[in-house]
């Protein structure tokens, strides 16, 4: 299962069941109805590259409106929708104390994870592990020609075999992402993890095909034993004169305990929001985003950004 669709109906819900002021009778009942609303998503569709995947978030907080209009329609959900949907439908356990706890105190958006790789969040310890192995190299560059094998050993995320993100027959941009193979390959072709690393003209490139198919994934138990909390992953480079470069990552960057500085995370919303926006638009933007906290009515905020 694949998670964008699924929890996201509940946070949704509940958000707007919070706006309009929803009483606790109405506010549980449409928990109840919310929790059987999500998506039935796959894994598999980040091997295939199947753009399918990317309305998951966007449709599980349509159906999260959705909800809260049945519910002032009249309609119900079971009575324990969360432990029966979570517990034994989309997932084989329900803690509803594990759900409050720290309600009110601690705020989940704080310890977000912030991406600078253009790709998957699953292949960027290898990608932080490629860097650091590069790093030792002359120059932080290898010639693409001279690399024999590059081996990969990381965690998986689930049983399924899609969490390895170990497919080498990459055949679109959105695959691409999700390919730790490519990913390195190319990479180590372009030099850098910007977006057009993974586009459709990358993945038809002859030279990084040919060097992801030498990149070998294999798991590692114990670093499997110790994700979420640690991201463990080795990349070892081999050269065709024997030579061989090692790199690891252990939490990857981005994370809140190994996070960005705040330049590069600017550097990285103009590189994605200039080409959409244009410069002036994405600099009101940024500049309004820093001032959130002092801004009494986002209505304003959000008409006098609107694109």
């Amino acid at each position: 299962v694949h998670p964008h669709g699924t929890w996201g109906v509940i946070g949704a819900a509940i958000a707007v069941g919070r706006l309009k002021s929803l009483a606790h009778p109405a506010m549980r009942e449409l928990i109840n109805v919310a929790a059987t609303m999500g998506m039935a998503t796959s894994r598999y569709t980040l091997l295939d590259g199947a753009t399918v995947r990317n309305i998951y978030t966007g449709h599980s907080g349509f159906m999260g409106l959705m909800a809260v209009r049945l519910v002032e329609a009249g309609f119900t959900g079971e009575v324990d929708g969360l432990k029966s949907i979570y517990g034994s439908v989309l997932a084989d356990g329900f803690d509803p104390e594990a759900v409050v706890a720290g309600l009110g105190r601690d705020w989940l958006i704080a310890d977000g994870y912030f991406k600078l790789h253009s790709a998957g969040r699953g292949t960027h310890s290898a990608i932080d592990a490629l860097e650091a192995a590069l790093a030792k190299s002359p120059g932080g560059r290898i010639d693409t020609e001279k690399v024999e094998r590059i081996e990969v050993r990381t965690y998986k995320v689930s049983a399924s075999p899609a969490a390895m993100l170990s497919n080498k027959a990459v055949t679109n941009s959105f695959g691409a992402k999700f390919s730790i193979p490519f990913a390195l390959a190319t990479i180590l072709h372009h030099g850098h993890s910007d977006v057009a690393c993974f586009d459709d003209t990358a993945v038809a490139n002859p030279k990084v095909q040919a060097l992801a198919a030498r990149v070998e994934v294999e798991e590692e138990p114990a670093y499997t034993a110790a994700y979420p909390r640690e991201q463990i992953c080795n990349v070892k480079l081999v050269l065709n004169d024997g030579m061989t470069f090692e790199g690891r990552c252990t939490v990857m960057k981005g994370e809140p305990g190994n996070p960005h500085k705040p330049e590069d995370l600017e550097r990285k919303f103009f590189e994605l929001g200039t080409p959409i926006w244009g410069e002036e638009v994405a600099r009101r933007l940024f500049q309004g985003c820093m001032r959130l906290e002092d801004i009494p009515d986002f209505r304003a905020f959000a008409a006098d950004l609107s694109l």
